[in-house]
């Protein structure tokens, strides 16, 4: 079973919301995943993820708000979770840092 961790960064000010997830993604493991509530695209942490070893996908809606989901590279039960959730295949290769 595929664990999802929901972090809510929308309200809080920088670098609050990039603290919240690096300390989100110290604790993933296979079949864990993050969804990341973000009131933007978080530009900080998107370029570490891949040294971080994960890989990520955002959806967007048509007012800014991104939910940015993020999962260890290779963990295919929770990119497989991740598109469950958003009722779509993700359409492209998974975002890499």
């Amino acid at each position: 079973m595929v664990d999802e961790t929901l972090v809510d960064v929308r309200e809080l000010a920088p670098p609050e919301p990039l603290e919240k997830a690096l300390a989100a993604i110290d604790q993933l493991v296979p079949g864990k995943y993050i969804c990341l509530h973000h009131r933007r695209e978080p530009c900080g942490l998107l370029p570490r993820l891949k040294n971080l070893g994960c890989e990520h996908w955002i959806s967007r809606d048509e007012d800014g708000f991104c939910e940015v989901f993020v999962w260890l590279y290779g963990d295919e039960e929770s990119r497989r979770a991740i598109e469950q959730k958003v009722g779509r295949p993700m359409d492209q290769k998974p975002h890499a840092g």
